[in-house]
């Protein structure tokens, strides 16, 4: 099947019997029925190597084994560090023996240690900076540390170690893990989320919350062999949407563990598909039409785009034909792209689409674990969201004139609650709904449309309402040496009282003239094109007051701005 689309056929079969009742129904599943077919590629210390499904299966026991033998039965095991074959293992080892805690490795020693002292952790499994790092950690209890790194730090435990001993345990008849009984109904997972503009919360889903998130997307998302695993697998857009329907499925993962390597590795694994974020979409597109202009083909690539997109409308897809040259760079077979995690620049999104690689939208939210929405069609309508995926009910709560209120959702793939956070639960569930903090519609055809965050929304002192992203989607879609805009209200002294008013901070690219020029300059022809964008706007959403810097917004791993940062950078000046 290699380089080949999953058929209807085999998704069918899959679902027999309702499909897995839990997650060693899946990982069982898979080494039955592919057994020494390629699971895993990766490049370990400079090395490609691979891994089989009966490998992985052995592995998962052989740790999962070892980590009951140290007493981890039923407790919490964090797992950190880079994307790797060893953090698959690691994951499912947890979950299976007790439950497991996804982190991000980009955090601070400091935040590390709160959430292994939130989530109530008895293990942490990590990359070998991270040991180093973990042992030092001020925590309430003592935690095993237990590294990938062959050079293992003194203090840690060795993962190459738990495995060998976990094997011959098992040889010896040890069937603590593997005749564990799994409840799907119980706390499985504690995922924190990104805390953009807040603290962190721990999200808590159980097996059922996984496999029904799991099996909506065996009914209804193309997966093509290899795929290419690029985010963050702490992220359960990234593991739960990808890795486990890579498994379950039978196709072949590469693992792509630096960005650094994100292009070597495109064209040395071939991969037929891949799942990203929109700001991912936005840097491969803006680089292939970069390098057109500089190469002096952009007008032929123009042409040969109308040319190709009206074939299409004819029924005739002559994209990988048309644009082979290009698609070589990425490999030669992708062709398919999920992308979700923020709302996807439809001009990018198009742009790929026309080029030969089909830019699935999505929706997602941790607390769903994480698959809400999604449009495989092949034209899908990438203003929206997509539809409901199977098992998901969407409704919106409260809307007004224009249709638009926020998102609510119910469904198997509804997580538990909070993680010891009894007033975040009571705001956020209700009558088995899940209030998801976005602001949406729905039209006349199911599609849903996502038009803010709820957190972020502006409400002036006249009582209009302003959603912040349909600024910020106004102002890029006008002025093109904008990357970055982050819109919210600012509060303003005249005389002795103040006022509200809407602000925007702003990054500019830094390979646009404008970014060469002396900041009273720069801010002068920026404030003029705001001006600009402002007569198109209703009077309550106009930009009054502008911030403009020419570095990056510093963002979460899943490329999200940190908006209570952005806000604070550069001088206000008015419009």
């Amino acid at each position: 099947m290699r380089y080949g689309t999953v058929s209807a056929k085999t998704r069918c079969s899959l679902l027999e019997n309702g499909g897995p009742k839990n997650l060693k129904d899946v990982i069982e599943t898979a080494a039955n029925l592919y057994g020494e077919k390629t699971a895993f590629s990766e490049v370990r210390e400079k090395v490609p190597v691979s891994y089989t499904y009966n490998r992985f299966y052995a592995d998962v026991n052989a740790l999962g084994t070892a980590l009951c033998s140290l007493g981890l039965e039923g407790k919490h095991v964090a797992v950190m560090g880079e994307n790797s074959y060893c953090w698959v293992v690691s994951w499912f080892a947890a979950v299976l023996s007790g439950v497991v805690i996804p982190l991000d490795k980009e955090l601070t020693e400091q935040n590390v240690a709160s959430l292994l002292n939130k989530s109530h952790a008895d293990a942490l499994i990590c990359s070998g900076k991270w040991a180093n790092a973990a042992l030092s950690l001020e925590l309430e209890k003592k935690i095993s540390v237990i590294s990938w790194s062959a050079e293992c730090e003194s203090g840690a435990v060795s993962f190459e170690g738990l495995l060998q001993k976990g094997r011959e345990l098992l040889e010896r008849g040890e069937t603590c893990f593997v005749n564990r009984e799994q409840d799907a109904e119980k706390l499985s997972a504690i995922l924190f989320t990104s805390g953009t503009t807040g603290t962190n919360k721990g999200v808590m889903l159980s097996q059922k919350n996984i496999c029904a998130n799991l099996i909506s997307i065996v009914k209804f998302i193309p997966l093509k062999e290899p795929s290419f695993s690029v985010l963050p697998m702490n992220h359960a857009f990234e593991f739960n949407c990808h890795v486990l329907p890579a498994i379950f499925f039978g196709i072949e993962l590469a693992i792509n563990s630096n960005m650094k390597y994100l292009m070597r590795n495109l064209r040395a694994y071939k991969p037929g598909m891949t799942i990203v974020v929109p700001l991912f979409v936005d840097e491969i597109y803006s680089a292939i039409i970069a390098k057109a202009k500089h190469d002096g083909k952009y007008k032929k690539l123009m042409f040969a785009v109308k040319v190709s997109d009206f074939l299409r409308k004819l029924g005739i897809d002559l994209r990988r034909r048309i644009f082979k040259g290009l698609l070589e760079n990425f490999g030669g077979n992708l062709s398919i792209m999920v992308c979700g995690g923020a709302k996807i620049n439809e001009a990018s999104a198009m742009g790929l689409t026309s080029f030969g690689i089909d830019v699935i939208p999505g929706y997602g939210i941790t607390e769903c674990s994480p698959l809400v929405s999604a449009d495989a069609a092949a034209h899908p309508v990438l203003t929206s969201v997509g539809k409901p995926v199977y098992g998901v009910e969407v409704k919106i709560d409260s809307p007004d004139e224009l249709g638009v209120g926020e998102i609510l959702v119910k469904g198997d793939n509804v997580c538990l609650g909070y993680y010891e956070d009894e007033e975040s639960n009571r705001v956020s569930f209700s009558e088995g709904w899940f209030h998801t903090g976005d602001f949406g519609k729905i039209d006349s055809d199911g599609r849903i449309y996502i038009t803010g965050r709820k957190k972020n929304l502006i409400v002036l002192e006249n009582g209009k309402n302003v959603h912040p992203e349909e600024v910020e989607n106004a102002v890029l879609e006008e002025i093109d040496y904008i990357r970055e805009i982050v819109v919210h209200e600012k509060c303003i002294a005249k005389g002795e009282k103040s006022y509200l008013c809407i602000a925007a901070s702003i990054s500019i690219k830094q390979d646009s003239p404008i970014a060469q020029l002396g900041e009273e300059e720069r801010n002068s022809i920026v404030a003029k094109d705001i001006r600009r964008v402002n007569k198109k706007l209703a009077s309550c959403k106009r930009i009054s007051k502008i911030a403009v810097i020419t570095e990056e917004f510093e963002k979460t791993t899943t490329k999200k701005i940190k908006r209570e940062l952005a806000v604070k950078l550069g001088t206000f000046i008015s419009v």
